[in-house]
């Protein structure tokens, strides 16, 4: 009889530490995977050489009508950040450690594709479709724990 109660103790105790284990784990491997994720997106937009200037250039190019490479260039800049972002809401990525790492920056990267961003939506004229969503949906948590205002 004690036995039996000691092995389904035994059990239950394991139990516990298997989920506490799976637990750790796996927000060990978010945490690991945002910071991959976002090395990828800082190489693959962030240092850029034309990126400080690129959306100031797309932004007068579309201003003044004209098409050029620059405005798809943007764009597409603007997905790769939204796909990152599109990550750490589906919780695939980990927005603590995204605002350890870069919160701040990300922010301030909102607010220099705003102009972008807001050309793109009202272009758009579809009210169901608002582009980087999940970008600005990130900004907005990210300005909720660093208990800024969030300007845009």
């Amino acid at each position: 009889m004690w036995l039996s109660i000691i092995a389904i103790i035994i059990s239950a105790a394991s139990l516990i530490f298997s989920i506490l284990q799976y637990s750790s784990e796996r927000a060990r491997n978010r945490s690991e995977a945002t910071i991959h994720a976002f090395d990828t997106l800082e190489a693959q937009v962030f240092s850029r050489p034309d990126y400080k200037k690129l959306p100031i250039k797309a932004g007068e190019d579309r201003c003044n009508g004209k098409k050029s490479g620059d405005w798809a260039t943007a764009t597409n800049y603007l997905s790769l950040i939204e796909h990152f972002c599109a990550g750490v809401q589906m919780k695939t990525y980990d927005i603590k450690t995204l605002n350890r790492l870069a919160g701040g920056f990300m922010i301030e990267q909102y607010r220099f594709w705003t102009p972008i961003i807001n050309t793109k939506r009202a272009e758009d004229g579809l009210a169901k479709m608002k582009h980087y969503n999940e970008f600005e949906d990130v900004v907005k948590e990210l300005c909720a724990m660093r208990g800024e205002p969030c300007q845009h």
